[in-house]
């Protein structure tokens, strides 16, 4: 008789977590864990395997908690044995049968087709007494006799002459239906993670036939029938939507929503023994890690000594790997077979290692969009090495069919290389697309192209490490978002044994920071001279933190009401005190505002400064009527020389006397007299009431 299991996956499983995030693709790998409370659990792998198969889903299903420190109920105990074996039609048979037990009263109805089908199935008898005791904790004697009964043929192999419980927990053991749980005290209540654990073990249990011999039919999650779900083996990697597994033939599909437990990624898989879950439709749901590792780091050299040949990373590990070489694969292309000889110095590498403790697999990152060109006397000529970093001047976002696109500085001092045309062009000004399979990253956290924002420090990576072509050649970018605001103070410099650092001094919010700034002797970079001292800078740093590009600011030109003004020290230092849109601030002026106060007028304020550097005063005429007003925008009615003007956004104040307030165009009503001033296309800008 074949064990398959044919319950369906709980529609949790395919559910999107949280609420907010778009739909699932194929592959996808699970923000969180199956349940809510199992994380870093011994159980969280066995619970979630159960909770993919919808053996055991708790009381709230996937995603909610399943206490797995608790106690189970003999009632709950008998439900997820049942449904494991896959006898959940037999027990929806028997659902409407009271069962045989001198307390059938309180076995809750719920449970009644699970216990009449494991009475049926000889997996549970009851108490001498005749009770069943449906709300006790089982035990763990109990369970794991339960277990043993559950699989055909290993109920005769128990040993007679041993007592009880001796003689089933023995064999429970010895016959690997326990997996590595302790059984301290036969009597204690077994928890909900060890019953996960065992219960899992027992579903790889082999059946025994009549003479004792394995049951060519299979154990439960390793029949070999029409619809396999489980498989274990070595992990040969990830394409698209496919994974594949050394102990089967072809690739295995992928479900919308993947949990993973031993690892984080795909990559970290790969040479590694794992054990994989389906669905019902035969898709994986389930990836667990349980033999082998993974190392990362930064590729330093290749080396051989007395241990063989070896992987070293910049912090001193080495991994020996075959005398046949370790396959690499470059910027996820795994359509040109690589091995070690194409690793690159600074090269972000993923060591996979096999239970043998040799590297079995590479995956290896390289930053090669941003090129820096050096020239060099013949006969080299020009290089274009390695320079990982380049700021981003503009982002437009998606559009239908058209991709993200970025556009660097006009003055990059940066180059990238075209596969396509094999040759080097300047990033100065260029625009590059960002297909949708890329990966991207700001500050460390996931995120869509179309977050990316002007002033980013980014690192790409371009498929196969082979350069830019088009919107798909991008398949990684890591940007940085770290803006340094303030005015200079001062700049310096050391130098010692690694060379030359250069740093600026700068006030930010009130407090001096000492902050490196980049600067590359070949290559070039934007920041090429001390900052002036004094001026007020905005500068994006880059992955290391350095100040590496100088942020245009734009000029502002609000329309206001100047309060006051005023002038200390010598020379003087200029600031002016103004009403803009009901909230008062105070501006640093560069030029003499005396004759400023109490007047309305248009400022015009430095974007790199924060200072204002100029000031056109406003003469608002009369005889302008209010027509309508609301949050939309105010017409008015001039009666000489006669005219109706709009404004959607203009300024409005009342004054009373010297009291000058803000109201807004709300703040208007029909048939007022006003007084407005228009700019060169007639539109009113500022309206001024007064009573």
């Amino acid at each position: 008789m074949k064990k398959l299991l044919t319950l369906a996956l709980a529609l949790a499983m395919l559910a999107t977590v949280g609420s907010g995030l778009a739909l699932a693709a194929p592959g996808d790998l699970s923000p969180t864990p199956a349940f809510s409370d199992i994380a870093g659990h011994p159980a969280e792998a066995d619970l979630t395997v159960l909770g993919a198969l919808g053996v055991f889903t708790g009381a709230y299903g996937l995603g909610g908690a399943v206490a797995p420190n608790d106690p189970i109920t003999r009632a709950q105990y008998c439900k997820v044995l049942i449904v494991a074996k896959g006898l959940n039609s037999l027990a929806q048979g028997l659902a409407g049968l009271k069962p045989l037990f001198t307390d059938a009263d309180d076995i809750p109805t719920w449970a009644w087709g699970y216990v009449n089908a494991a009475v049926q199935a000889t997996i549970i008898g009851g108490y001498p007494d005749g009770s069943f005791k449906p709300s006790n904790p089982v035990k763990y004697s109990e369970a794991i006799k339960m277990l043993v009964c559950a699989i055909p043929g290993h109920k005769a192999e128990v040993d007679p002459s041993l007592p009880w419980p001796n003689n089933y927990v023995f064999y429970g053991v010895s016959g690997g239906f326990t997996d590595d749980v302790a059984i301290g005290d036969p009597n204690a209540s077994c928890t909900r993670g060890d019953m996960a654990r065992m219960l899992l073990a027992t579903m790889k249990v082999v059946p025994l036939d009549a003479g004792g011999l394995p049951d060519p039919d299979g154990a439960i999650l390793t029949d070999l029938g029409t619809n396999p779900r489980y498989w274990t083996g070595t992990f040969g990697g990830r394409t698209g939507a496919q994974i594949y597994i050394s102990t089967w033939m072809g690739p295995l599909d992928l479900a919308d929503k993947v949990y993973m437990v031993g690892a984080s990624t795909y990559e970290e898989c790969v040479g590694t023994e794992v054990e994989c879950v389906a669905d019902t439709n035969r898709k994986i749901v389930f990836i667990h890690r349980t033999e082998g590792s993974s190392n990362s780091g930064v590729f330093k050299s290749l080396g051989t000594d007395t241990g063989g040949s070896y992987i070293e990373l910049e912090s001193g590990q080495k991994f020996y790997y075959n005398p046949g070489g370790i396959p690499v694969e470059l910027n996820r292309d795994t359509a040109v077979p690589r091995d070690q000889t194409c690793l690159e110095a600074g090269d972000y590498v993923l060591v996979n290692t096999g239970i043998d403790g040799l590297a079995w697999a590479v995956q290896a990152t390289r930053w090669d969009l941003v090129r820096a060109r050096i020239i060099l006397p013949p006969p080299v000529g020009s290089i274009f090495p390695r320079q990982p970093e380049d700021a981003l001047a503009n982002v437009e976002p998606s559009s239908g069919a058209i991709p993200t696109r970025v556009a660097f500085p006009a003055d990059s001092p940066y180059w990238y290389y075209n596969d396509g045309v094999d040759a080097y062009w300047k990033l100065r000004g260029e625009t590059l697309e960002i297909g949708s399979g890329a990966v991207v990253k700001i500050n460390g956290l996931p995120a869509a192209a179309d977050n990316l924002e002007p002033g980013d420090v980014i690192k790409a990576a371009t498929l196969g490490a082979n350069g830019y072509t088009d919107k798909n050649s991008i398949i990684e970018i890591r940007a940085t978002r770290n803006i340094a605001e303030g005015d200079v103070t001062s700049n310096s410099m050391e130098i010692d044994a690694s060379g030359t650092r250069y740093y600026v001094l700068m006030n930010i919010g009130g407090v001096v920071q000492k902050i490196q700034r980049y600067y590359a002797l070949l290559g070039g970079c934007y920041l090429t001279s001390d900052l002036v001292v004094g001026q007020h800078y905005k500068l994006a740093r880059n992955e290391a933190g350095q100040l590496f590009y100088s942020i245009g600011f734009v000029d502002t030109s609000p329309i206001v009401y100047v309060k006051s003004s005023s002038a200390s020290g010598a020379p003087p230092v200029y600031s002016i005190t103004v009403d803009y849109l009901g909230v008062e601030q105070t501006l640093g002026s560069t030029v003499d505002p005396s004759t400023w106060a109490t007047k309305f007028g248009q400022l015009t304020i430095d974007g790199a400064t924060g200072r204002v550097t100029s000031f056109t005063p406003y003469t608002p005429a009369t005889g302008f009527t209010v027509l309508s007003a609301s949050s939309v925008g105010v017409t008015l009615q001039r009666a000489a020389p006669p005219g109706t003007f709009f404004g959607s956004a203009p300024v409005v104040y009342r004054k009373t006397g010297s009291t000058v307030t803000y109201i807004g165009a709300v703040g208007l009503s029909t048939g007022w007299a006003v007084k407005a001033q228009l700019d060169p296309s007639d539109v009113p800008v500022l309206i001024i009431y007064e009573p």
